[in-house]
């Protein structure tokens, strides 16, 4: 019989096999993160556009019952003391929504149970998009609007009276942008990357002017509408929902650049990354 001699400096992996495995290991990571990190970002830019075609299908609901889309941009008055050139525009937006609301009536537009006076709450499209889908904002969630066509804030403080909402907004997702209107409780709905909101801008402010959008409808975030290269605007009756994308950068104006697509692009990265409710895939910013 053959006896076999064990020899105790084959125990294990010498260092430079180790070192081996190490790096054929650390190449294998280097060579799956990429591919790891694209489909994660693939996933959310579904998500987002799967997203946005429900906040559409919502503004669809909102504008099929109150005959105009929810608008990109309002002043509300919680004393009803509209009196400004401006003031009055925007009280006109919402007679046509609530018809009953009188002129001087007072709301409590924020939810917070008192009525502020001589005071103008102004909301940009990324709030508009969360309060008139998810109405009278309370504790930072929206809470719908009242049945009562008198007074959208009638459920304030009243479980008794009945509301409704149009888009049920995650309260996790909801977050303030930071102008004034945010501070008072208005919040905006954060896109799937978590850090912008989505933008939201409607064709002649809601009411579906042809090719009119407002490119300030969306100040603090810094959003703008799109437009093809001859100066039309993408959904030029209807209303454009933005995501910032990867990122999360809209891009500013100051440049007029035509990519081959036809759209302007300024994006600083130049990934065109943005996400958009009206064209598949992505953007650049504009």
């Amino acid at each position: 019989m053959t006896r076999r001699i064990h020899d105790p400096r084959r125990a294990g992996f010498t260092l430079i096999e180790l070192m081996v495995v190490i790096g054929i290991i650390a190449t294998l990571i280097a060579l799956l993160l990429p591919a790891i990190n694209n489909a994660r970002e693939a996933a959310k830019r579904a998500t987002s556009a799967t997203e946005m075609a429900q906040l559409g299908s919502s503004i669809q609901a909102f504008k099929h019952e109150k005959r105009i889309a929810p608008p990109s941009s309002i002043i509300l008055r919680e004393d009803g003391n509209y009196t400004t050139p401006a003031d009055l525009q925007s009280f006109a937006l919402l007679k046509q929504i609530w018809p009953q609301l009188p002129l001087g009536g007072q709301v409590d537009w924020n939810g917070d149970g008192t009525i502020t006076t001589n005071t103008q709450i102004v909301l940009d499209g990324d709030q508009c998009l969360v309060f008139f889908l998810g109405g009278i904002p309370q504790g930072g969630v929206p809470t719908g609007f009242s049945t009562n066509p008198s007074n959208p804030a009638a459920h304030v403080g009243n479980a008794a009276a009945t509301s409704k909402t149009y888009f049920e907004f995650p309260a996790n997702r909801l977050a303030s942008n930071g102008n004034l209107a945010g501070k008072a409780g208005f919040l905006s709905f954060i896109d799937q990357w978590k850090t912008m909101p989505y933008a939201y801008f409607a064709a002649g402010n809601g009411l579906g002017t042809k090719n009119v959008y407002n490119a300030g409808d969306c100040p603090t975030i810094g959003a703008h509408p799109y437009q093809d290269a001859s100066g039309k605007f993408f959904q030029q009756t209807g209303w454009q929902i933005i995501s910032a994308g990867r990122d999360q950068n809209f891009g500013n104006t100051s440049q007029t650049k035509l990519s081959q697509g036809g759209l302007r692009q300024d994006d600083p990265l130049g990934d065109g990354d943005n996400v958009t409710s009206f064209q598949p895939g992505t953007l650049s910013s504009y």
